[in-house]
């Protein structure tokens, strides 16, 4: 397999939400002008991934147009860049890319891809994917906030959150919440998305939702919501019998917004509301 569908197959889980959208090469179909495709793509992208092999530093086009205009918005526009060694090269030859913090790395020194265990390999693939979604992520929570209306023109944020606390007892910290990088990601990049008015997760009592979105709410708070207006969160867990499941359900909807159905996202078990400006 290609190492471009070997990202592409780790990038997946945030296409297939319609979180990230991902142009390569592959997509050009016949009769198209590849040129101004490639243009296109390479002016609208806010992440550049480059994949460091032999034959992409030999191809004349990546040289001579790919890697300057790359190199021109990574300067003067903050183009993001990703790039991988895939297999052993002379990257180091080129200054430009000996600049960047190529990946993956051990103990500080790049290594290929190719030089690793088909395990290992697997997992730092999916490794990558991740960070290429953080990266984006926090890019588009900077750009969607940097566009809302400015908090002095709009006062403080409403926040309420007696349901669903944001901690289960004192001193829980980041750090505790291990291996969920993707998870997050993925609810960053929804965040930030104007389209995505729901986002559902879906998994076996005990596996950590409740934590997960404890902890995505803790990043958000400290950044001011990201300049949400208000905040609602409440929780349907061990709430007893349907019935009264039922009435719970009833009062977080007419907390919300009253019976006329004002508010028009619940969960079963949860239920977390942003209003934004």
């Amino acid at each position: 397999m290609a190492w471009k569908d070997r990202l592409l197959a780790q990038l997946s889980v945030f296409e297939k939400h319609h979180l990230l959208d991902v142009w390569h090469d592959d997509e050009t179909k016949l009769g198209d002008d590849w040129h101004a495709r490639i243009n296109q793509a390479m002016s609208s992208a806010r992440l550049a991934v480059l994949l460091l092999t032999d034959e992409f530093l030999k191809s004349p086009f990546v040289l001579q147009h790919e890697l300057p205009e790359l190199q021109r918005r990574h300067k003067e526009e903050g183009l993001i860049l990703a790039p991988i060694l895939c297999e052993k090269c002379a990257w180091e030859a080129n200054p430009w890319l000996a600049s960047l913090q190529i990946k993956p790395r051990e103990q500080a020194t790049p290594v290929p891809l190719v030089s690793l265990s088909p395990t290992n390999r697997d997992h730092v693939l999916r490794q990558l994917g991740t960070e290429i979604a953080v990266e984006l992520g926090d890019a588009a929570l900077a750009e969607y906030s940097a566009l809302r209306t400015p908090e002095s023109a709009l006062g403080e944020a409403k926040t309420f959150l007696d349901k669903f606390p944001l901690t289960r007892s004192t001193g829980l910290r980041e750090e505790e919440l291990i291996g969920r990088e993707q998870e997050l990601a993925l609810l960053d990049l929804a965040y930030a998305q104007p389209h995505t008015a729901i986002v559902s997760l879906v998994a076996w009592g005990g596996v950590g939702k409740t934590m997960l979105v404890q902890h995505w709410l803790q990043r958000l708070q400290r950044e001011g919501w990201f300049r949400a207006r208000r905040v609602y969160a409440w929780s349907f867990y061990s709430q007893g019998t349907k019935e009264y499941r039922q009435a719970s359900e009833d009062t977080a909807v007419n907390g919300v917004g009253g019976p006329k159905g004002r508010a028009s996202v619940i969960g079963f078990w949860m239920m977390l509301i942003f209003a934004i400006d």
